[in-house]
């Protein structure tokens, strides 16, 4: 029991834990232990494609850059928005917005998946991965 208690103790003392959130775009999908939403409401990729199809070959020196644009909200109506990037000048992997701590961990599915369907790639086609953690 003592145990049990100190260790409640210690973990009240500490910051909160990250937890990793996985976002389909479009949807709402709330933010564990907070009052706030999270959407996925922009995708911008320009990975490098897949490969080839037997009469080409892609060979990319980089994995190219992901742009993602988030609107979180609260339940007091406060929002805000966001931009994330996994490789970019400017702008970043990681925000801070409505005291949370965002951290863009990666974009699915890859491009040899999107590179196969037989229509334009839409924002629906998305998910991505997300770690959170209080400011």
């Amino acid at each position: 029991m003592l145990r049990v208690a100190i260790l409640m103790f210690c973990l009240s003392l500490s910051p909160a834990f990250a937890v990793e959130v996985t976002l389909p775009a479009g949807k709402e999908v709330p933010l564990p232990g907070t009052d706030i939403t999270v959407r996925l409401t922009g995708v911008r990729d320009v990975r490098c494609p897949s490969g080839g199809d037997g009469e080409w070959v892609v060979l990319c020196l980089w994995e190219g850059e992901v742009h993602l644009t988030l609107a979180l909200t609260d339940a007091a109506g406060q929002s805000a928005e966001i931009l994330l990037c996994n490789i970019c000048d400017n702008a970043t992997h990681q925000a801070v917005a409505l005291g949370q701590h965002i951290t863009f961990i990666r974009l699915e599915p890859g491009r040899n998946v999107l590179d196969r369907l037989d229509r334009p790639v839409l924002l629906s086609d998305y998910w991505v991965l997300l770690r959170v953690r209080p400011e």
